[in-house]
């Protein structure tokens, strides 16, 4: 789902758009709660290439090894440094699903005046049943 998406999103801003996809899996048949990434990857479009005007970059890096998530995404963002709002961002409802699901993740969110970063780090195997 996350390539479809992916994808989809290269077509549409194909013009303005620096896209850098790295994903590394070695288990694909390997589980995880649905939707997890997809906010995260969906924030960057909306407001990387989806604010900017002029070119926007978007890096995606994806690995999962021997049960080990580890997931970022960094974009370029317009104008001034953001006032940090998760809630503005989309991002409460992701993060609060991460402390029901997986409540031993690591999730870094970092911004300054040119770039947005989000850092994932998880036991897929240390899970929460719900």
């Amino acid at each position: 789902m996350l390539d479809n998406y992916i994808e989809l999103e290269k077509i549409r801003h194909s013009s303005n758009l620096k896209l850098t996809f790295v994903k590394s899996i070695d288990n694909e048949l390997q589980q995880m709660a649905p939707l997890i990434l997809l906010p995260f990857v969906e924030n960057a479009f909306k407001h990387g290439a989806g604010e900017s005007r002029f070119g926007a970059e978007i890096d995606i890096f994806l690995k999962l090894e021997q049960g080990q998530l580890q997931f970022s995404v960094t974009n370029t963002i317009s104008g001034e440094k953001p006032v940090f709002d998760s809630e503005r961002l989309g991002l409460n409802n992701i993060k609060r699903q991460l402390e029901l699901i997986y409540p031993e993740h690591h999730l870094h969110i970092d911004s300054n005046e040119t770039h947005f970063n989000i850092n994932l780090k998880t036991n897929l195997y240390k899970y929460v049943k719900l």
